[in-house]
């Protein structure tokens, strides 16, 4: 975590970051939580993305607590997931970077 880090390194600032696709941000309005305390990063989602962008500029939202990312494939987390517990190798290449997908298998953080 950023806090382990922080103890390694206490001569660096780290700042602590929430990451959401954009789907969940327009869900749960989760713009209207970011502050100095609280930063997001959103990584767009094909129809999702100009949503939040327009709702978080209407709002006043800080970028400097709300950074928006450009759109990613549309590959699900949940499909990611299964096809990890399958050890569904075609599906994983498909989906994720072969390091990625390495260090997945080989940490299992994925697990149930």
């Amino acid at each position: 975590t950023w806090r382990t880090l922080q103890s390694w390194f206490p001569h660096l600032s780290f700042v602590h970051y929430n990451m959401n696709g954009a789907d969940d941000v327009v869900k749960k309005q989760k713009w209207r939580k970011a502050s100095k305390t609280n930063r997001f990063i959103t990584m767009g989602r094909k129809g999702d993305t100009e949503k939040v962008a327009q709702a978080a500029a209407g709002e006043g939202v800080n970028p400097a607590y709300f950074i928006m990312g450009s759109d990613l494939p549309d590959i699900s987390s949940t499909a990611v997931r299964d096809a990890l517990f399958r050890r569904d190798y075609g599906a994983l290449a498909e989906m994720l970077h072969p390091t990625v997908m390495e260090r997945c298998l080989d940490h299992q953080s994925w697990q149930r």
